[in-house]
């Protein structure tokens, strides 16, 4: 088990200062109210780091369907101070993200080139109160 075993050795590097959760389920073309999303609603209020890998891309046409409710309500549910990771194949949906669901919340964007990548593919955002 993948999950379990990602889990345990992050439990043991954070030697109980935090915790970590892998899985639980995630709809992100629904809003963070919806009941697919019970398990990300209950842990967003609390969260330091939220990560989101791979799953922007392949839902493009819904999110946009959407405005991105999803991640409207994550921001907004999101305590100060959350950091959210997005790493993606394709940069082209960060301006729709932070145009649609950003701009009612304080927040820091950074967009960092690690490797030998010719775009940003990975976008931080930083929640501030």
């Amino acid at each position: 088990d993948v999950v379990g075993a990602m889990s345990g050795a992050a439990d043991a590097v954070f030697d109980g200062v935090h915790a970590c959760t892998f899985g639980g389920g995630c709809d992100v073309v629904l809003p963070l109210g919806a009941p697919p999303n019970a398990a990300c609603r209950r842990v967003v209020p609390g969260a330091d780091l939220w990560v989101c890998q791979y799953c922007v891309a392949e839902n493009a046409d819904a999110l946009r369907g959407s405005r991105f409710v999803f991640f409207a309500e994550l921001f907004g549910a999101a305590r100060e101070g959350a950091l959210f990771l997005f790493t993606e194949t394709t940069h082209r949906l960060w301006p729709e993200i932070l145009d649609l669901a950003v701009p009612e919340h304080g927040f820091h964007v950074a967009f960092p080139r690690p490797g030998r990548g010719t775009g940003s593919r990975q976008m931080i955002v930083l929640k501030e109160g």
